[in-house]
């Protein structure tokens, strides 16, 4: 059975026009619309899109209904409502504000094909990975260029894709450049982006920023050698979702004419302030110190249309409207134009941010920037970007309140034409992301879709007409439609991987793991009794003693007795300082646990029955959980790669996700005494929280807690010899697995499992980790969720873990040949960045 690779393809999407399919937004989407002057960046103007709809075989009819947003959507889930339906009101005509967007894309609509956001979203993906990209820096890259596209915003959305495909082919980029601090103060940092993709670096350092705003107030981070990064909105949109205003800024190439200047000198230098508003209701401002993106330029010469006189300069130096001239004179003006109409000012900004970018972060500045090019450079372009967070909490209070109240008086002003209302920041973009939603896709114009069609027939050759993974959903889609599901077929679908999208790994996950059974007629009782079990069982073992006990009760916090809920009390208070520890640097490389949950828990809202209070200001020694020996914690002290930062609790009325975890592993030790809680199980319950809480579903979103405990129970019933230490000598021991790993590896390679030998480097040094965590800590997160689709559905299981270990060892084959003893240990016990379908076909070839 060979893993099925995720290189799919968008080609038939972009060769054709037929109805997209149901997509689910992207799981962790940016906090809320960017502003922008209009968006008219891909000819998506309402009127446009009313007539698209005519023209493609009657859609409108059978449009595909608007999926829930994710709560991580601020501006999308909670908009107030008198002002949403003023707004949705006259939606149509807001398409039109700004710069002449009916004007300069008139008859576009009749050239536009509708292409699913998850789609794009992994054609995008796969592109990247091709162009020797680890996984999960594609995916943040195209999760920034995807999200562009569906705010509307197509000049930097795949429209940018062909750009960085270049650069990394002609090593101009990094793509697996991981972004290193060079100087740091509690409040500032300095990043060395190390020529990496702009979304990994920018994503690294705002998300730095808001630690810093968190801890002292406000966070300020600068970074050199970045690359382009797309939208600036993105960022300060990460900052607004951790309840912080947020302020990004980049340098770019020359392509801006400084007032009086014929030549260009600065680059498009945007600018992005956001921040959070009651409701959801936000701010962002998006803006380039140009007159308009080149982006914008570019989008219009693939349409073949002018653009707006004061756009840009012809070779002469006066104003042009030829796109192609001004394409390729490559000099915008400032915003405000020339001097006559205040151009020096829009001017002086963008020089301001070059000078907090550029010179403030010691990258390239000015015309010392290389020149741009769509093609591909063949140098590094050592780009300077600077993140900025605030915490508002340091200022006065009911700054959210005030914001939206604000919002409110703009949008309620007298206009000018009652056709045309006031707008404020983001409106144009919940326009677009809404028509997206309703029509189940994005519009892009053909000549665009002719450019992807011939990247992809560079970048991944070979592949389909029919895009792999629309037929891999049809197909799940086909199996989880019958009344009694298949269970077989199920496995061995899932063992081939998953589509990401519409919570069907969620589903999955609960059906292999056997919460759920394959009679669907039995899954509402089977989940209303299950969840109201685990309510059950938190009211009797995790709220306080005391709260429950009558007015009889003789019980006090000095009592040692053996019936005494306070001895209890203390003795499970040791344990609960262990798991407080670890869920608060639990996936600290991704900022979802410690983000709100969208449903805390009733139980527990009150400040003083939350766990990590009954911890906060305890001494206790965590040594009577630390095991011995080759016991979980000792092992995973030496040779952890998580960071150690914890992460803050929320206010009254809200919960972290990390909280959430930490009640889950709480109830489970309690329920089992004789087990406990064993370090490393945090690292277990992580992924599968992450996927339940992320499910597109509301109704099995609001209940991700329960259903992570019992399936979490239940993969613990499999694994639990791994954390106990008697067992450890068992064939299902920990010591066990690692002889079967070791004895694979001599069968398959002889030679490199005496390279191992002979240098003692046995298994417990690298494998220990791997295989009691599930290689958990081995691959990014969304690799990792790849990795358990197999091992779950796999008939033999953690057979198929010791499998995939092998294969890892096997594809370090000449390094581990040539190293020595050291760099042998620093390789596998760092596992270096790969390719995750590579890993689990040679996985499955040792069958």
């Amino acid at each position: 059975m060979m893993p099925w690779t995720t290189s799919s393809s968008l080609v038939s999407f972009l060769r054709r026009s037929s109805k997209a399919a149901a997509f689910t937004p992207l799981a962790n989407r940016a906090p809320t619309p960017q502003w922008h002057m209009s968006v008219d960046g891909a000819g998506m103007c309402a009127r446009q899109l009313r007539t698209l709809l005519v023209l493609v075989d009657g859609r409108h009819n059978n449009r595909l209904e608007p999926v829930a947003h994710q709560s991580s959507v601020v501006g999308q889930q909670s908009w107030n409502t008198k002002r949403k339906q003023y707004y949705q009101q006259h939606r149509a005509s807001s398409a039109n504000f700004g710069t002449n967007s009916s004007r300069t894309m008139s008859g576009a609509a009749s050239k536009q094909s509708l292409v699913a956001l998850e789609e794009a979203r992994r054609f995008m993906v796969d592109c990247l990975v091709k162009s020797r990209t680890p996984l999960a820096h594609a995916q943040a890259q195209a999760d920034l260029l995807a999200e562009a596209d569906y705010r509307g915003h197509f000049s930097h959305g795949m429209n940018r894709l062909e750009m960085y495909i270049n650069d990394l082919h002609k090593n101009a980029c990094d793509g697996a450049a991981v972004p290193t601090i060079l100087n740091e103060t509690p409040a500032t940092a300095w990043v060395d982006g190390n020529n990496g993709l702009g979304a990994v670096v920018g994503n690294f350092c705002m998300d730095l920023a808001i630690k810093k705003a968190k801890e002292v107030g406000v966070g300020w981070v600068c970074a050199k050698r970045s690359n382009h990064y797309g939208i600036a909105g993105w960022y300060t949109m990460r900052a607004m979702k951790a309840g912080c205003i947020g302020m990004s800024m980049t340098n770019t190439s020359p392509l801006a004419s400084p007032t009086r200047s014929k030549e260009a000198a600065l680059g498009t230098n945007p600018i992005s302030v956001g921040a959070p508003a009651k409701d959801g209701d936000g701010f962002v401002l998006d803006m380039a110190t140009t007159a308009v993106a080149v982006g914008k330029i570019e989008m219009q010469r693939r349409k073949n249309e002018p653009i707006p006189l004061g756009w840009a300069q012809g070779p002469d130096g006066h104003p042009t409207t030829d796109a192609s001239v001004a394409f390729d004179t490559a000099c915008l003006m400032p915003l405000g134009g020339s001097e006559l109409t205040s151009g020096y000012k829009g001017y002086g900004l963008g020089a301001m941010v070059e000078m907090f970018c550029g010179v403030l972060a010691g990258a390239n500045y000015a015309t010392k920037i290389r020149k741009w090019t769509h093609a591909g450079a063949d140098s590094e372009a050592d780009l300077g970007q600077c993140f900025v967070a605030i915490n508002p909490s340091c200022f006065a209070p009911g700054f959210e309140d005030r914001l939206s109240d604000m919002n409110g008086i703009l949008r309620n002003m007298p206009t000018t034409d009652p056709a045309l209302p006031v707008l404020v920041a983001g409106d144009p973009e919940r326009h677009h992301m809404e028509k997206v939603d309703k029509d189940g896709g994005l519009a892009y114009h053909v000549n665009q879709i002719k450019t992807c069609t011939e990247l992809s027939e560079r970048t991944l050759p070979g592949v389909r007409i029919m895009s792999l993974y629309k037929i891999r959903v049809a197909d799940l889609e086909a199996l989880l439609d019958e009344d009694e599901l298949d269970l077989k077929a199920l496995r061995n679908f899932c063992f081939n991987g998953i589509p990401d999208c519409n919570g069907y790994r969620a589903l999955c996950w609960k059906l292999i793991l056997g919460y759920l059974g394959p009679r669907k007629s039995t899954w509402p009782a089977k989940l209303a009794k299950q969840r109201e079990l685990y309510k059950q069982l938190l009211t009797e073992m995790v709220i306080s003693p005391g709260e429950q006990d009558g007015p009889e009760c003789i019980d006090h916090p000095l009592s040692d007795g053996p019936e005494s809920n306070w001895s209890t009390f203390f003795k499970d208070n040791e344990v609960l300082l262990q798991i407080d520890k670890d869920v608060r640097r639990l996936c600290p490389d991704i900022s979802f646990f410690q983000q709100a949950t969208d449903y805390p828990c009733e139980l527990v809202r009150e400040r003083e029955r939350k766990l990590h209070v009954r911890v906060a200001p305890s001494t206790l020694s965590s040594a009577n959980v630390e095991r011995k020996g080759v016991g979980m914690t000792k092992q995973i002290n030496l040779i952890t790669k998580r960071a150690t930062e914890s992460y803050e609790a929320m206010d009254n009325g809200q919960e972290a996700h990390w909280e959430v975890v930490e009640r889950i592993l709480f109830l489970y030790a309690k329920l089992n005494p004789g087990q406990g809680y064993v370090q490393g199980m945090n690292e277990i319950i992580g992924p599968i929280y992450y996927v339940f809480a992320s499910d597109p579903d509301l109704q099995y979103r609001r209940h991700a807690e329960a259903d992570c405990f019992f399936c979490f129970t239940a993969l613990m019933g499999e694994i639990r010899d791994f954390f106990i230490k008697t067992l450890d000598e068992s064939e299902g021991g920990i010591k066990g697995m690692m002889a079967k790993l070791s004895n694979l590896l001599h069968e398959r390679d002889a030679e490199v499992w005496e390279r191992l030998r002979d240098q003692e480097l046995y298994p417990q040094y690298y494998s220990f980790r791997w295989l009691t965590l599930l290689l958990s800590q081995e691959f990014p997160l969304p690799d990792v969720l790849r990795i358990w689709d197999s091992v779950f559905a796999d008939h033999k299981r953690y057979d198929f873990l010791i499998k995939i270990c092998c294969s890892m060892i096997l594809l370090l084959r000449e390094q581990i040949l040539e190293n020595d003893f050291a760099n042998n240990v620093k390789l596998l016990q760092n596992f270096p960045t790969m390719d995750i379908n590579v890993v689990l076909r040679r996985a499955t070839n040792l069958d």
